[in-house]
């Protein structure tokens, strides 16, 4: 028994030097520039002419780097290579974020840490402008797009999915003998979760966000040893993932490090894209960039049509073809389907049937201002002397220019009859109006 645990601990052991030396070597490579950039800051790596509305944010783990973690045996990025996938090519620019983390030097960001400076940079360098922003994160970096994406809630409408490669959700054996041995915080964090309060945390925040709400999330796990030891085990890797997460024959270290655009790793992301972003024939089913960038209403706008207002029509329309107003009953009428049946007259109308409509429907005494309104422009319009009497009662006494300012504007139309009315009426009434309804009516009356 206690030779079986010392080869587990020299296992373990073994894994961690090995885990130091593919940081040092991810180190070399961004610093000799594999990846045709040295920026040392967070920064845009593929940006579309013009700007794609979709942005992939990719975000590194434990003792990781912006280059090194992404970049093939044979000199291509991740990011690349997902431009290149045909599926993929030229729909979505590209962010690549990093954090201090190291294994056996001083200055490691940990999850909390690591999650406030990616919000930084996500505000800053213009990502939270994109419609669409969906997260690409390996190891640790899963954790920490999780921690802002719940301390930053705000930001969850514009996240379709997220994709996790090796995320250790549940945590890991390595980074509890990890933590003994290096100053990096962060490893402290990632210990298996029955013992871990900040993972049983974050698990539990992540479960409380509405499942309309939270973003769907994709998934890949490792099924090679990092040396003698699997750094994230299936268990882990998959926690929180939709759907059977597929296995990628890779490492802890490589399975972010595929060297074609058709590998497995690619395809878990593309699969993600077309499934919840990109999906044509939904966006064009949806007319959306006819919704978002043409003028007036798509096609596919869907017309409400109110039974309520279909029966006012077929009113007008026997009023129309001759029927007398004796023949509606407005008895229980709504303001709404007053004002329907009012402004759906035709606009001109003879003497004798605006008398009719006046003492049947009692329109010049009416004590609703919406519907005396309606009434008294077609009255203006038709020269119907006997509303100006009510126009008289009506005008000085109300001051809301929704109501006022078309009776105004009717009466200035028929000039020689109207305007008279209309700056007599003005005259006497302009002391009772806002001085901002008062301004247009002095303008539209000289």
């Amino acid at each position: 028994m206690i030779g079986r645990s010392v080869g587990a601990i020299g296992s373990l052991v073994a894994a961690l030097a090995f885990l130091s030396a593919c940081q040092h070597d991810t180190q070399k490579s961004e610093v000799s520039g594999t990846s045709g950039n040295s920026n040392p800051d967070p920064h845009w790596v593929v940006q579309q002419k013009p700007r794609a509305k979709v942005a992939l944010v990719y975000v590194h783990g434990v003792t990781g780097d912006m280059v090194g973690t992404w970049t093939a045996s044979n000199g291509k990025t991740f990011y690349e290579l997902v431009n290149e996938n045909d599926a993929t090519r030229g729909k979505a620019d590209a962010f690549v974020f990093g954090f201090p983390s190291y294994l056996f030097k001083a200055g490691s960001f940990d999850i909390r840490e690591a999650a406030n400076r990616l919000h930084l940079q996500l505000k800053t360098q213009g990502v939270l402008d994109y419609p669409a922003i969906v997260f690409v994160a390996h190891s640790m970096g899963g954790l920490v797009v999780m921690r802002e994406l719940l301390t930053n809630r705000e930001i969850l409408p514009k996240v379709p999915v997220v994709v996790f490669y090796a995320t250790p959700m549940e945590g890991s054996l390595i980074a509890a003998l990890g933590r003994e041995f290096s100053p990096n915080s962060a490893l402290a964090q990632m210990t298996p979760a029955d013992g871990n309060a900040l993972l049983q945390s974050l698990s539990d925040d992540w479960r409380s966000v509405p499942d309309g709400a939270r973003p769907h999330v994709r998934c890949a796990y490792e099924t090679t040893p990092v040396g003698p030891a699997m750094i994230v085990p299936w268990s882990s890797a998959t926690r929180f993932c939709e759907g059977a997460p597929p296995a990628i024959e890779a490492s802890h270290i490589t399975i972010v490090k595929p060297d074609r655009p058709g590998a497995d790793a690619i395809l878990v992301l593309v699969s993600a894209l077309n499934d919840y972003v990109l999906n044509k024939s939904l966006e064009a089913k949806l007319e959306l960039d006819r919704w978002a960038y043409q003028p007036g209403l798509p096609d596919n706008a869907v017309h409400v049509m109110s039974a309520t207002l279909i029966k006012i029509d077929e009113s007008l329309a026997r009023v129309n073809a001759g029927a007398a107003i004796a023949e509606i009953d407005a008895s229980h009428w709504s303001t709404q389907e007053w004002l329907r049946f009012l402004n759906g007259l035709p606009r001109k109308q003879a003497p004798a049937r605006l008398a009719e409509l006046d003492k049947v429907l009692g329109l010049s005494a009416s004590p609703n201002a919406y519907i005396r309104s309606a009434w008294l422009v077609l009255a203006a319009q038709n020269h119907y002397d006997p509303a100006i009497a009510s126009m008289e009662e009506y005008l000085p006494r109300i001051g809301r220019g929704l109501l006022i300012l078309p009776i105004y504007r009717a009466l200035k139309t028929e000039g020689d009859w109207g305007l008279p009315i209309a700056r007599r009426i003005y005259a006497k009434a302009r002391a009772n109006y806002h001085p901002t309804v008062a301004a247009t009516l002095d303008k539209l009356l000289n």
